[in-house]
């Protein structure tokens, strides 16, 4: 059988999980590096094998059932089952996102296990990536320097520390190419002076997790030298290329107009594009009032980049954009709350670690703000809620001290914003109960009850009670 590779290397080694019957699905390694920090494994490939083993004890093993979420791990669905001679799953992804793998058995006695498998661990985290980066670089004016290029870097799982970029003479050969040593930021202007005075070429590549390749060049032509001493270069406009963040469909712009003359302004024109590249432009068909914002509505979720043009009573105005113009502002349009879940009933701690509370998670989004993520505890599920920690790394666990004066259970929950401002949570099924004192009965002495003949001891001949 002629098995895929995952990314361009094989899925790894089979381990065999202690837990009798309890298969693993095996570490995917992409590239042979294994998963990213984040645990999770990158593949260009929209189909992969899947290998496994099984412990060889307690009941014989009649099927190996897989199965997939696509909501990271809020749901689960079947997707393959194979008998136990086998020794991997073939996968199918229907296209690119996260997919979250766990497994079950299905023993000699029809039993699963586990019973259900929206508790079974998530063995293997796989995100299929087939979309190159897109890669936007171009000639712009140097401020200081003779040369000068502003790049755009796009793609969900971008691989920063990929980025290279070199130039050369225009027309140079392969060994022409000298390295730029632009600083690993998606989105970044860079000046310097190349030697010579003709043009020269520029170009940039960077990969993502999933190793696929994205490239862009632009031709730059030198404007003789670096900027003379006491001329100052053209302030650049402080908002152009900035991305806003929003969480909805309904959009606002507000604006400001300047440079008006006598005949004012009788209109102003909403240019708007969702090409990364700024390639193409539309005309948004309502036409702005000049004294007052706009609402606009936009079909999806994405980027998407405004350029408005104003016009005078006398039809005067600066021309619409062009293919390859860089928006005035980027917005990002991002309606759908980070996918929260915590992983395990919050632990309390004991022996050395009593008085901790060890709280573990996962929050997942494309656009999880930095330190995202808030604990809290509450008497009841629906709160009010006390802060345990705000504004944390999502690390995935959390070791909290409890102060005195608690009370002696509550309930546990976990928020994760994003950069739009949309909040996802979870809270724990039951009150977690934080005392772990356990009363024991010491008996101090026996007496007879009132009303009740005298005991005695020794003999056995006494009256009974």
């Amino acid at each position: 059988m002629d098995r895929r590779r995952l990314g361009n290397a094989r899925l790894g080694a089979a381990v065999i999980l202690v837990a009798a019957l309890l298969p693993a699905v095996v570490d995917a390694q992409s590239s042979g590096q294994g998963p990213a920090p984040d645990g999770i494994y990158y593949t260009n490939s929209r189909t992969f094998f899947i290998p496994f083993t099984l412990d060889k004890g307690g009941p014989a093993v009649k099927r190996v059932l897989l199965h997939v979420s696509e909501d990271y791990g809020k749901s689960y669905q079947e997707s393959g089952s194979v008998g136990p001679t086998e020794s991997s799953f073939k996968f199918q992804a229907r296209q690119d996102g996260s997919y979250w793998f766990s497994v079950q058995t299905v023993d000699e006695y029809n039993r699963t296990y586990p019973a259900n498998v929206n508790t079974a661990p998530n063995l293997l985290k796989v995100c299929v990536d087939t979309q190159p980066p897109l890669v936007s670089v171009k000639a712009i004016t140097p401020r200081e320097a003779s040369s000068a290029i502003e790049w755009d870097l796009r793609d969900e799982n971008l691989d920063l520390q990929t980025l290279r970029a070199e130039f050369r003479p225009a027309g140079g050969t392969d060994r022409d190419w000298q390295p730029l040593s632009l600083p690993s930021t998606m989105a970044g202007r860079y000046d310097w002076n190349p030697a010579g005075s003709g043009p020269v070429e520029v170009r940039l590549q960077v990969k993502d997790k999933a190793s696929n390749l994205g490239k862009g060049s632009a031709t730059v032509t030198p404007t003789g030298g670096r900027a003379r001493a006491g001329t100052a270069p053209r302030a650049p406009d402080p908002e152009r290329g900035k991305i806003l963040w929003v969480n909805s469909k309904r959009i606002r712009l507000n604006y400001q107009i300047d440079d008006q003359g006598p005949s004012g302004v009788k209109t102003v024109e909403i240019w708007y594009t969702d090409d990364p590249m700024a390639r193409t432009w539309t005309k948004y068909p309502k036409e702005a009032d000049p004294k007052a914002p706009i609402e606009i509505v936009v079909e999806r979720e994405g980027r998407y980049g405004f350029y408005l043009v104003a016009k005078s009573g006398v039809d005067l105005g600066d021309p619409p954009p062009r293919a390859g113009d860089q928006p005035q502002i980027w917005v990002e349009v991002d309606t759908t709350a980070p996918v929260v879940r915590l992983t395990r009933t919050p632990e309390v701690g004991r022996g050395a670690d009593k008085g901790n509370l060890t709280i573990t998670w996962e929050a997942n989004d494309k656009f999880l703000r930095r330190q995202p993520i808030t604990l809290s505890y509450g008497e009841t599920k629906d709160g009010p809620w006390k802060a345990i920690a705000a504004g944390i790394d999502n690390s995935r666990r959390h070791v909290w001290r409890m102060p005195e004066g608690l009370p002696y259970k509550f309930f546990v929950k976990v928020e994760a914003i994003d950069e739009a401002g949309n909040v996802g949570s979870d809270v724990t099924y039951q009150a977690v109960a934080v005392e772990l004192a356990t009363p024991k009965v010491r008996l101090l002495s026996v007496e007879a009850a009132a009303g009740a003949g005298t005991a005695t001891s020794g003999t056995g001949e006494g009256r009974q009670p």
